[in-house]
């Protein structure tokens, strides 16, 4: 094969990479949105447990999987650290009002 077909290959080919990686970091962006959707959710609902039905340790157990997913989340957003102790502190403040 010529050298500049080699050449306009290797072009083509990371032309392609690159854009495979764009898709790839919006896949992964979006799942990102998705999870705090769903940690906001569950913050959501462990209020409405505690306010409307006094049930402290199901607002707890809910906490703690909102707490996993921040944790998941957390690897690609450093400024995630601040809501995740944030909710440890509110799990262990709502545990100990529990027992």
């Amino acid at each position: 094969m010529p050298k500049a077909r080699m050449r306009y290959c290797q072009i083509t080919l990371d032309d392609h990479l690159a854009a495979l990686d764009r898709q790839v970091k919006a896949i992964d962006k979006s799942s990102d949105d998705w999870l705090l959707s769903e940690v906001e959710y569950l913050l959501k609902m462990a209020d409405l447990r505690i306010g409307m039905k006094q049930d402290v340790k199901g607002a707890v157990a809910i906490m703690k999987n909102a707490e996993d997913l921040i944790r998941k989340v957390q690897g690609s957003d450093e400024g995630l650290v601040d809501v995740r102790v944030a909710i440890t502190r509110d799990i262990t403040i709502a545990a100990y009002q529990a027992d």
